[in-house]
C-alpha cells in the first residue's frame, strides 16, 4: 500500500514537458535509445514482406546492414537493444516474429549478454513501447526492483499522454530498419593476438547464464514448432573473452541442427582502425563487410538457403 501511494504521489506533479518526478527518478523521461521505438514501430507497421528478422544486442544493430541485404534481394528487419540477453530476445521472438512471417530468423550471439539479467534492455523497451501484459510478464521474469519501478512509471505515464502522439519522437538520422548507420572509427584500435591466451578453461555457467541458455533453447523450440528457419551468428570483436559459453552454445546448436556462423573468425579480414566502432562493435563500414561475408560466402553457397532467393508465392 505504501509503495502504491508513493508511486501516485511521485506521479501527480509534472513539469512543463509533462514528466513526473517518478519519470525522472526511473529515467523514463530520457529519450535516449529512441531507435528502439522506430524498430518496433516499423515492425508493427511493415507493409513489404520481411525476409529476415534479426534478434540480438547492440552487436546486431551495428552489424547487419539492410542496404547490403537489399542488394541481394532480401528485406531485413532488426529488433535489438543494448545488452539484450536471450531472455528478452525470446520474448521479442514470440511477440513479434510470427506476425512478420519472415523466411528466416537470425539470433546474433553476444557472449557477455548471457551474463545479463536484462535490466538495461528492459529499460530501453519500456521507454519506447506501449505498456503491455507481455512487458509485465517480462518484468516478473527479471524480478528486479528497478524493473518494477520502470514498469510502474511507464504505466502511470501512459495514463497522462500517448507514447505516439505526445512524445513526438523524431526518427534518428543514423537509423535505418533497426541498423545504426555510424561511420565513427578509432585509429588506435588494434588486433589482440593474445586474444584467447589463458582463456580456454571451461567454466560452469552461473545461474544467470543458465537461464539465458535455457531461453536460447526455448527460442530454438519455438522456431521449430512454428516452422521458422533459425540460424545463429556471432560478430567480430577485439576484446579478450572466455570461450566456455561459446562451446555450450555451439553444442546446443549442433544438438538441434541449427546452423551457427562464428564471424569472429573472419575478423582478420577487417581493419581495426577503420571497420570498428570500438573494441566490441563494428561501425557501418565493418557491418557492410561482414554482411557481405555472411550473405555471399555463408548463405548463398549453401543449398539449404536457396529458399531465400526463390520468389514468394
Amino acid at each position: 500500500m505504501f509503495y502504491c501511494l508513493l508511486l501516485i504521489g511521485l506521479s501527480v506533479n509534472r513539469d512543463e514537458k509533462g514528466y513526473s518526478r517518478l519519470d525522472k527518478l526511473t529515467g523514463n523521461s530520457v529519450k535516449t535509445g529512441i531507435a528502439t521505438f522506430w524498430q518496433f514501430h516499423d515492425a508493427l507497421n511493415a507493409h513489404d514482406p520481411i525476409d529476415i528478422v534479426v534478434l540480438g544486442s547492440s552487436y546486431a544493430y551495428r552489424a547487419f546492414d539492410p542496404t547490403i541485404f537489399k542488394k541481394n534481394g532480401l528485406n531485413v528487419m532488426i529488433l535489438a537493444t543494448a545488452q539484450q540477453p536471450p531472455l528478452i530476445s525470446e520474448r521479442i521472438f514470440k511477440d513479434f516474429v510470427p506476425a512478420l512471417k519472415p523466411q528466416m530468423v537470425i539470433f546474433d550471439i553476444c557472449i557477455p549478454c548471457f551474463n545479463s539479467e536484462g535490466v538495461e534492455s528492459y529499460f530501453n523497451l519500456i521507454k519506447n513501447l506501449p505498456v503491455s501484459s507481455s512487458l509485465f510478464q517480462l518484468a516478473l521474469q527479471i524480478n528486479k526492483p528497478q524493473v518494477y519501478h520502470n514498469f510502474s512509471s511507464a504505466w502511470l505515464r501512459h495514463f497522462h499522454r500517448s507514447l505516439y502522439s505526445d512524445l513526438k519522437i523524431q526518427r534518428p538520422k543514423s537509423y535505418f530498419k533497426g541498423f545504426i548507420n555510424e561511420y565513427k572509427n578509432d585509429e588506435s584500435l588494434r588486433f589482440n593476438f593474445n586474444y584467447n591466451k589463458g582463456k580456454y578453461q571451461l567454466k560452469k555457467p552461473n545461474e544467470i547464464e543458465k537461464r539465458n541458455l535455457s531461453s536460447l533453447e526455448e527460442m530454438i523450440h519455438f522456431a521449430k514448432k512454428n516452422n521458422l528457419k533459425l540460424i545463429l551468428t556471432r560478430q567480430p570483436n577485439l576484446w579478450s573473452q572466455n570461450i566456455s559459453l561459446m562451446v555450450k552454445i555451439t553444442a546446443l546448436a549442433n544438438q538441434y541442427r541449427i546452423p551457427i556462423y562464428d564471424l569472429d573468425h573472419e575478423k582478420y579480414r577487417l581493419d581495426p582502425a577503420t571497420d570498428f566502432y570500438d573494441k566490441s562493435h563494428l561501425n557501418s563500414q565493418g557491418g557492410a563487410k561482414t554482411s557481405k561475408i555472411l550473405i555471399e560466402e555463408k548463405l548463398k553457397p549453401d543449398p539449404d538457403f536457396t529458399f531465400l532467393w526463390e520468389k514468394r508465392n
